[in-house]
């Protein structure tokens, strides 16, 4: 999908004086002057320009009261229409269809599908595999979205799983009428389904493509993310306070109920169904039980030293989702999910479990026999 020709021509006629006006303003000429130096062998002027622009969105209005009169209407409406509603981001390019390319955000999970200007944007991006991250700016012009003109590939690499997973969003905001085929988006995706599966993707590029990031860093650029809505870190103490006490009060039920119904939760997709780890409704199954994590960490460790050990399982996705849709699917299944189930299997375990049949929350406490006196003595 392009745009008409006549459209076409408009859209630069009315972009490239911008972008012109840009490279005179001191912001402007320094980037240029700096990007030559770093590299000039991919040295793109248009590129450079268009980034500044967007960092600096106020140009516009600058340009437009400069301009005044001698600009055509036609280009002051588009122009004052990019200024509102324009979406500078790092998107995953999923697939391109007839109708246009599907673009996803990485900042929220909205799915778009984009046309191209000129061009249909297979062809301009003919030599990158799908899916693959990019950084543009999509504007709304001529009742449809495009980009800015310059798409700038990132050094992302997606693997299979998540390859998967990214198609999962596809599905998941078709099925629901989600994708974008105008700006300004209403109701625009900060959570739900398409975001909880694109987390899981975006910390699989974090691991895969930031070696220098530990799992601890990791582990804090996600809990500091309002947008996943995972338990805060004073709750979290409650919870593991309240889980290790050896009787619990209706009142105590209470707190751990608040503290999380309303909340995400991470979880595992593993790349190899077997017969003892598979997924049931995007929820990890391990021997029979699913299996949810309150923090990062936890989920981890679980992955690397309770999945992992299978050796055909030689790459897992984490992903997040609602609590309140883990417990439903294990109501339906009539299964028990385990929350924060311990992977160390030598000491005593104890952990939350949501009884799938009853609809109800237990502490559970998983002695091995070498530890049974001991328990015993201290249950006195």
């Amino acid at each position: 999908m392009k745009l008409p020709p006549s459209k076409a021509i408009h859209f630069f006629e009315t972009l490239m004086p911008l972008l012109n006006w840009v490279k005179r303003t001191e912001e402007g000429a320094a980037a240029l002057k700096d990007a030559r130096k770093k590299d000039s062998k991919n040295y793109r002027e248009d590129a450079v320009l268009l980034g500044v622009l967007w960092e600096h969105p106020a140009y516009i209005d600058e340009y437009l009261e400069e301009m005044g009169e001698r600009l055509m209407p036609s280009s002051r409406r588009d122009l004052a229409k990019w200024r509102e509603h324009f979406v500078y981001d790092s998107f995953i390019v999923e697939r391109h269809t007839s109708s246009g390319s599907i673009f996803i955000s990485m900042s929220n999970g909205q799915v778009y599908r984009v046309s191209g200007i000129s061009e249909e944007i297979e062809d301009v991006m003919r030599r990158l595999a799908l899916p693959c991250v990019v950084k543009t700016a999509l504007l709304p012009y001529a009742g449809r979205i495009v980009y800015d003109s310059v798409i700038t590939a990132l050094p992302d690499v997606l693997n299979a799983t998540a390859e998967e997973q990214l198609a999962n969003v596809y599905d998941i905001a078709k099925r629901n009428n989600r994708i974008a085929k105008k700006l300004p988006v209403i109701n625009q995706v900060e959570s739900g389904e398409e975001w909880n599966i694109l987390v899981g993707v975006m910390m699989s590029t974090i691991a895969d493509n930031n070696e220098s990031m530990s799992p601890e860093e990791v582990a804090q650029k996600l809990h500091n993310d309002p947008r996943l809505n995972l338990i805060p870190e004073e709750d979290l103490a409650t919870l593991e306070r309240l889980n290790n006490q050896l009787h619990r009060s209706a009142e105590d039920w209470n707190v751990i109920m608040d503290i999380l119904l309303d909340r995400c939760v991470f979880t595992i997709i593993p790349m190899i169904a077997t017969e003892e780890v598979e997924v049931v409704g995007n929820v990890l199954c391990h021997d029979g039980y699913l299996y949810v994590f309150t923090t990062y960490e936890k989920c981890q460790e679980y992955m690397d030293l309770v999945i992992k050990e299978d050796p055909r399982q030689n790459y897992v996705n984490i992903i997040t989702l609602d609590l309140q849709d883990a417990m439903e699917t294990a109501g339906k299944q009539g299964m028990n999910l385990r929350i924060d189930h311990p992977s160390d299997k030598s000491s005593v375990q104890k952990f939350l479990e949501y009884n799938g049949k009853t609809r109800h929350l237990h502490s559970i406490m998983m002695v091995p026999p070498e530890f049974q006196d001991e328990v015993i003595k201290n249950l006195k």
